[in-house]
This record gives structure tokens, sequence and C-alpha cells, in this order.
């Protein structure tokens, strides 16, 4: 389906003035430039450009590329697509779940190194059993 992107309106200020940019058109342009690529309404039909409108915001709109600039003359901006953003949030919540998972392993490795460093021995066992009588307290058992 052409349009798999979808972009949200924003509103268009010319920096110079400070000014809505009522009634521009622009065309979205690959981020990494190039000629400026075919944009959708919001029912996938094919549009010959993007329009602001007169509350100063630029239509939604579909297009094939996920980010992109959107190139008005006077005024470019940057576009990223709906689904480009929850792609980014999704990816920085697995990789704050693994900066969590790293600082749990931190903590229990510092719980082994504090627990060697006060152990009377180590001593490993066959699973299931359990350790002689007169282990000290204080020993290491490992279950092989």
């Amino acid at each position: 389906m052409p349009g798999e992107y979808l972009f949200k309106a924003s509103t268009v200020v010319v920096e110079e003035t400070g000014e809505l940019a009522i009634g521009a058109t622009g065309q979205l342009i690959p981020t990494e430039g190039g000629e400026p690529v075919q944009v959708y309404d919001l029912n996938s039909s094919p549009i010959a450009s993007v329009l602001v409108g007169p509350k100063g915001a630029h239509q939604a709109f579909r297009a094939d590329i996920p980010p992109g600039i959107l190139d008005f003359g006077s005024v470019q901006l940057v576009a990223v697509s709906v689904q480009a953003l929850f792609a980014a949030i999704a990816v920085e919540e697995v990789a704050e779940q693994a900066v969590a998972d790293v600082q749990t392993a931190l903590a229990e490795v510092q719980t082994i190194r504090e627990q060697i460093g006060s152990a009377k021995g180590v001593l490993a066992v066959p699973a299931g059993q359990d350790p002689p009588a007169d282990t000290p307290d204080g020993t290491i058992i490992f279950e092989v």
C-alpha cells in the first residue's frame, strides 16, 4: 500500500519573521538528500505537495519513507513518521530494561564478591545432598 508511514500535522513558522507559513506548499525529501518523494493524503491517494493550512499547520500526510525533510522553500522541517516515533520509543524502553538488567547483574556480582571475601571455604557437593554436618559456617556451597 502506498504511503506506509503516517506524518501528523505540524505548525510551520518562518524563522526570519516568526510568522506562520500559511499557504506554503512543501515537498518531502529523504534525510540523506535527493529528489522529493511522492506524498499521499490520509486515504493514500497521491498529492502534489504538502499544504500549510489557514491555521499555520501543514496537513497530515502519508509517505513511503519514515523520516525526511519537509522543504517549504524558505522553511525546512525535520519530519518523522508516527511509526518511526513509536519504534524509537520501543528501542528506548528496551535500552532502559537492558541498563536495569546490567545494574542488577552488577549488584549480584558485588554480593558474590562480598560472600567470597568473607567465605571460610568453598565446598562442592553432589546435587540433592546436604553438606557434611561439620562444614564451617560461612562456607560457600556449590551443588554439582
